[in-house]
């Protein structure tokens, strides 16, 4: 949450580039981050609140380790306020 804090712009989100930069950073393929994306940007905005930033970083991690994204995005990390 701290690093979120840190990024995150005047509208409490993190914009894209900063989210998509944070994510690169991991090392993950650039197909895989576009598919991590689209399950974590929950809202389509374009931009990444900590919830889906969290989400994006814990897919990533899971990618980084050598696990393929899922198809959809599964219920147990959907935030409760958004099921």
């Amino acid at each position: 949450a701290a690093e979120f804090d840190s990024l995150k712009g005047a509208g409490g989100k993190m914009d894209a580039g900063t989210a998509a930069n944070k994510m690169r950073e991991t090392g993950v393929p650039q197909d895989t981050l576009f598919k991590i994306w689209n399950l974590a940007d929950m809202d389509n905005d374009g931009a990444m609140d900590l919830e889906e930033f969290a989400i994006a970083m814990h897919l990533c991690e899971e990618a980084s380790g050598g696990k393929e994204p899922p198809a959809t995005l599964p219920t147990e990390l959907i935030p409760p306020g958004r099921k």
